[in-house]
This record gives C-alpha cells, sequence and structure tokens, in this order.
C-alpha cells in the first residue's frame, strides 16, 4: 500500500481536470484537482519522511484533507461572521479562524509523534512523557535488538500515528500490556523484557543513536 496514497492524489487530478472541461462541473472538478495536488504533496512528505501509512493511515489523510479544501472553496459563501466589518474583512476574518482551526489537529498530531526523551542514568532507563516511566537495569530478563516489532494491538494509553507508537499498547503474543516508545519505521527497536516479562520497545530516530543506547545498556548489565 506504500503507493496507495500517490494513486488517489493522482486519480483525483485526473479526475478533476475531465470535470473542468465542463462547464457546470468547474467547481467539483476545481476541488478534485486542489485535493488530489494536496494528496500527492502529503505524499511526497512522508515518502521524504520514510513514513508508511498503510490502508488506515491513507483514509485519515484523505478524510482529513479533501473536507478541508471543500470548506475551503465554499468559505467566501459563509455568512458573514459580523456585519461591523466589510465583506473583504469577513472573508478575512474566516481565513484566518480556518487556518487556526485547521492547525490545532495537525501541531497535536506532531506532538504525538515526537517521541518523547529516553536516558539511561545510574543504571535506571528513563522514559519522559505522560506515558513513560522509569526502568530498573537490575529488573531487566533479556535485551536484544530486532528488525522487526511484533504486530501492534489494542492502545491502552498512549498515541499512534503515522510516524510513531508511544505509551501502552498489547502485542501479538505478549499476555501482558507492553511499553512502546518507537519510531515505526527505524529499526533497529531495542526490545527489552523485564523480569514481570513485561516488553519494552524502544528505539531513536537516528540508527546510530539506537546502536549506541543499547551497548551502554548491555555494558551496564555486564558490569553488574
Amino acid at each position: 500500500m506504500k503507493f496507495l496514497l500517490l494513486f488517489i492524489g493522482l486519480s483525483c487530478c485526473i479526475t478533476g481536470f475531465v470535470l473542468k472541461k465542463a462547464d457546470d462541473k468547474k467547481m467539483l472538478g476545481k476541488f478534485f484537482v486542489i485535493s488530489g495536488i494536496l494528496l500527492i504533496l502529503v505524499y511526497l512528505i512522508f515518502w521524504g519522511l520514510g513514513i508508511k501509512t498503510g490502508i488506515s493511515g491513507t483514509f485519515v489523510v484523505v478524510s482529513f484533507v479533501m473536507p478541508l479544501v471543500h470548506i475551503a472553496l465554499k468559505l467566501k459563501d459563509f455568512s458573514p461572521i459580523t456585519n461591523k466589518l466589510t465583506i473583504g474583512q469577513n472573508n478575512i476574518l474566516k481565513w484566518c479562524i480556518f487556518f487556526s482551526l485547521v492547525a490545532v489537529p495537525i501541531i497535536f498530531m506532531v506532538n504525538s509523534a515526537t517521541l518523547p526523551t529516553v536516558t539511561l542514568d545510574n543504571s535506571v532507563i528513563k522514559m519522559g512523557g505522560s506515558f513513560g516511566g522509569d526502568f530498573n537495569v537490575s529488573d531487566i530478563q533479556s535485551v536484544d535488538t530486532v528488525s522487526i516489532y511484533p504486530k501492534v494491538g489494542y492502545m491502552r494509553g498512549g498515541s499512534g500515528f503515522f510516524i510513531s507508537y508511544i505509551g501502552n499498547f498489547d502485542l501479538e503474543n505478549e499476555e501482558k500490556t507492553a511499553k512502546l516508545c518507537i519510531y515505526r519505521n527505524k529499526p533497529p527497536f531495542i526490545k527489552i523484557r523485564m523480569n514481570d516479562n513485561r516488553v519494552f520497545l524502544l528505539n531513536f530516530y537516528e540508527q546510530d543513536k539506537t546502536i549506541e543506547f543499547f551497548n551502554q545498556l548491555k555494558n551496564i548489565r555486564i558490569s553488574n
């Protein structure tokens, strides 16, 4: 499904250009063209960042972009916000409100996709953020690096967007809820199994940093 978003974007553009040739469907054609261009731009951004969307991710993007384009095209036809302003001033105010409302979910998603800090301090792994916690190295049963993490199931508390998993999740073939702090498409992943059989998966955006953290953790376990 790597190119699904690109395929939908191109399909929208083609459909839009066809519809624009009909006098009674120019607005609809404009809607599809703008939506298609935005979807292609989103795909290029995801491709550049190495983010894979899949079917669910593509559905979210399309469901977010296309209604926004529809609203933007109809914005000038909405009733004036206040009669104390001119038509031009009302339109400017409408656009300001529109962009403010769009910015809120985007900022939320970006912040949710940014991993909290994970540090190793005095034989304690400290994960920041609302769903973080402290993990004593002495309580670790095993630690290893894996290139593929188990299938993620139900989210018990945290966030899981296109780029990351942060918080508590059910994992395939794991009885206990696992703690995740990972960039989804940035292997390797450090897999820590605690003495109580819980799993803690983490990594960093830079592969070298992940390997460095793993080696530090391994050396502390050996010295203890």
